[in-house]
């Protein structure tokens, strides 16, 4: 699909979407836009519409998806298994109301089509802002926020903590549910060890067997814990921050990101503090083999993030950062209607062809000679050039 300055600067406005990697891609789904003032006013990203980064050209693609397309969503959780992306639960406009959902969808990340799915088992919580990932091809997800248990869920072993601020039946939870694409069936795992309380919000990764989740609102209190499910023995740990003085870890956080770099290193980037203030703040969390986590903060950020997604490319080595808000999101301001562009965070070397090519995109003298590469190359260049200028 065709796209101008428009469509990229919706692209890096957006919240409440998806960013997920996948091979040499990063795949962004979803979400609205947030500049205006008015919530009821907000822009529902098409859901037809999916972007790609290709992390080694830094090029962006809009694509059009077919099949059972779900509606425009904010909140979902998205993960990749194999060729596909999972997308589940968000809050979605019909009818000009808001509702909560449970539903699971299936993208074929090669074809582009959409397949609503229908699993049997027990069914989640309807809720928005969860996390999740996949582990030896099954998908967990945990948490989140929405409608509380039905009388067929309230066996489930999960807690509802109500939002008495809300005048209907809705709260967090903790529930942690599995997927078995396989049998497309979902199941409660059984878990041992005492689970983290409800939230939402939070941020999650895993790296080998072990899923760590981070922070998240519950209730009034923005969380700055740690914990980790190990995924072989589904055993929880408790709060590895514990212990530790209040400067040696970051504050509470909730719409903040967590992103593994390393098997023993992670990245915390920006989100809201515990009384509704951006924090300008990044940190990198070491993790020994025996689970004890030791936290470096890194310098200020130039600009707050907030609600933004993130998802690490491991064949180059850069956590890739869309979208997001300066600003509280209850206090939202003309800040957010300025220009965005994509945040980098690089943790390996930038590859000499990488290089080469920016040289050749930032020179307009060298564009000149432009002709004289191969065609492939020269195209790209072509491409590169055109989306800078969208950026400018």
């Amino acid at each position: 699909m065709n796209f101008g300055r428009e469509e990229i600067q919706e692209l890096h406005k957006r919240v409440g979407h998806v960013t997920v990697a996948y091979k040499h891609l990063i795949v962004v789904w979803g979400g609205v836009l947030r500049y205006q003032t008015n919530f009821r006013n907000d822009k529902t990203i098409l859901a037809e519409q999916i972007w790609f980064y290709n992390t080694l050209t830094e090029l962006w693609t809009l694509a059009e998806c077919t099949g059972d397309v779900p509606l425009g969503h904010s909140g979902s959780t998205g993960v990749v298994c194999g060729d596909f992306l999972y997308l589940f639960g968000g809050l979605f406009g019909e009818n000009s109301e808001f509702k909560y959902s449970n539903g699971l969808y299936r993208l074929n990340l090669k074809t582009l089509v959409w397949t609503q799915l229908n699993p049997t088992g027990p069914a989640p919580k309807k809720c928005d802002k969860g996390v999740g990932w996949e582990y030896k091809n099954k998908l967990y997800f945990f948490g989140g926020y929405g409608e509380g248990p039905s009388s067929l869920q309230r066996n489930i072993e999960s807690t509802f903590l109500l939002d008495i601020n809300n005048q209907g039946f809705m709260g967090w939870n903790n529930q942690f549910i599995c997927y078995d694409p396989e049998e497309n069936a979902w199941s409660i795992p059984k878990v041992k060890g005492v689970p983290p309380n409800p939230r939402a919000a939070h941020a999650a990764d895993i790296i080998g067997h072990l899923a760590f989740i981070s922070g998240g609102r519950e209730g009034d209190t923005r969380n700055n814990d740690l914990y980790c499910i190990n995924m072989e023995t589904f055993t929880w740990s408790s709060n590895l921050n514990s212990g530790k003085e209040s400067n040696e870890v970051p504050g509470g956080l909730s719409w903040h990101s967590f992103s593994f770099v390393s098997p023993n290193k992670a990245v915390l980037y920006g989100g809201l503090k515990q009384y509704g203030s951006p924090s300008l703040e990044w940190w990198e969390c070491t993790i020994s083999e025996n689970n004890e986590v030791s936290w470096k903060v890194l310098p200020k950020l130039m600009n707050p993030l907030i609600w933004h997604k993130a998802a690490y490319s491991k064949i180059t080595g850069e956590v890739i950062i869309v979208g997001g808000v300066h600003d509280s999101p209850y206090e939202r301001n003309e800040k957010d209607c300025e220009d965005k562009k994509l945040v980098v965070l690089a943790y390996q070397p930038i590859s000499l062809f990488r290089l080469c090519l920016n040289v050749i995109v930032s020179d307009k003298a060298l564009q000149l000679f432009a002709d004289i590469l191969p065609k492939p190359l020269m195209d790209l260049v072509a491409y590169r050039s055109e989306q800078s200028t969208y950026l400018l």
